[in-house]
């Protein structure tokens, strides 16, 4: 008999059917030893429970189980039917505005499953965050910090990425903000004429790159890559057919600066020391920036649907 939210006669293990509260943190939950239809744990506590109809998932909802062929209490059923995109962004640690890396449709738990690499940074702080998307509209969202540091010069396209690995190589920039000079009849001094509001870098690069030794990204024995004329030589051509491919480049400095370029100037390759010791020097010129996302999105560096750009 149920009197006063307690069971007379019952012994120490009865569960009152009344909903019990509590404001201690608990960590473990454990059902046992009995038949249940439904287990409902919600942080609404000013709600009145409708015992007569199966409880819904909202965002209260700390763990539901309906014991339908299984125990799960988690809101994976309830993503999977309710979210329609899985999105990926990231943003400099302190700033406003995001960059969408990655849209996923979600039809299956499997779907929020992904792995990727971003190129597209400099050095310094970043959020990484992960959204579901319910129908035009962004859920909550859960990030991780990550501290980038930039180690080598990288040059890398949509595909490739190439890396100096001996030496930190040199990235000397101008900045461009275009103007005329305009000399007058009757004055001492020129007025000056700016008609545009371009202003970008371009970038005098001198590096040397030589071939690593595959997945640990190390540089081979520098004597036995010089002397093996045969690899030296198909890496030299490939990287060149790299830098001459019209795709437009990410350029990153072992300083922590990077840059979104296209490679303006023929590539020289020059031998240094030797005819095997060949550096490589070309001239980029800014087009974009790395912090908005439609330049990326533009020059293909994001497999985006166009859709999603502006979002």
């Amino acid at each position: 008999m149920l009197f006063l939210n307690a069971f007379l006669g019952a012994d120490e293990c009865t569960m009152p059917f009344a909903p019990s509260m509590t404001d201690q943190n608990s960590n473990m939950l454990e059902l046992s030893h009995a038949m249940f239809d439904e287990l409902f744990v919600t942080k609404d506590v000013e709600s009145a429970l409708d015992f007569n109809k199966k409880s819904a998932w909202n965002y209260d909802t700390l763990m539901l189980a309906d014991f339908d062929n299984d125990a799960e209490a988690g809101n994976t059923k309830w993503t999977v039917d309710n979210v329609t995109h899985f999105i990926v962004r990231r943003r400099k640690l302190g700033e406003y505005k995001w960059v969408t890396l990655l849209v996923k449709p979600v039809t299956k738990i499997e779907d929020f499953e992904f792995s990727g690499t971003d190129i597209a940074t400099e050095s310094g702080e970043y959020e990484y965050a992960m959204f579901p998307h319910f129908s035009g509209t962004d859920g909550d969202y859960i990030s991780i910090t990550v501290d980038v540091n930039n180690t080598h010069l990288v040059i890398a396209d949509p595909n490739e990425v190439y890396k100096t690995i001996l030496t930190d190589g040199s990235c000397d920039t101008t900045t461009q903000a275009p103007s005329e000079t305009i000399m007058t009849l009757n004055d001492k001094y020129p007025s000056i004429v700016r008609n545009s509001s371009a202003n970008y870098e371009e970038i005098q690069v001198s590096a040397q790159f030589l071939p690593d030794s595959g997945d640990s990204g190390e540089c081979l024995d520098y004597d036995a890559a010089m002397e093996n004329d045969g690899a030296r030589i198909l890496y030299t051509r490939k990287f060149k057919e790299f830098l001459t491919n019209g795709k437009p480049k990410i350029l990153k400095n072992v300083d922590g600066r990077a840059w979104l370029v296209y490679i303006t100037t023929p590539p020289q390759d020059s031998a240094a020391d030797s005819f095997k010791d060949r550096t490589f020097t070309f001239s980029c010129t800014e087009i974009g920036s790395l912090h908005k996302g439609i330049d990326l999105y533009e020059n293909g560096f994001y497999d985006l649907p166009e859709e999603w750009w502006y979002k």
